[in-house]
């Protein structure tokens, strides 16, 4: 059996954003590790946690209120 000698993980995330009936924002982020050779699951439990709390869910957080804050400037709300 041949050796793995590079093991990687992607996780994304995406959203779809509507203002009244029209979609009109699908934002989406994307992050990934690569490890040498097969990680344990402690390791692959850990990369993935701060991939989504410290990239994804931060980055998308932001692009959400940017979002909604165009939306409220658009609509004259704000």
């Amino acid at each position: 059996m041949a050796d793995v000698d590079k093991f990687k993980v992607e996780l994304h995330l995406g959203a779809t954003l509507q203002s009244g009936n029209s979609t009109w924002l699908k934002p989406g982020v994307g992050t990934s590790i690569t490890f040498n050779g097969i990680p344990d699951k402690e390791q692959l439990d850990t990369a993935m946690k701060f991939m989504h709390s410290q990239i994804l869910e931060p980055v998308m957080e932001e692009v959400v209120d940017t979002a909604i804050n165009y939306a409220k400037k658009a609509e004259g709300i704000e």
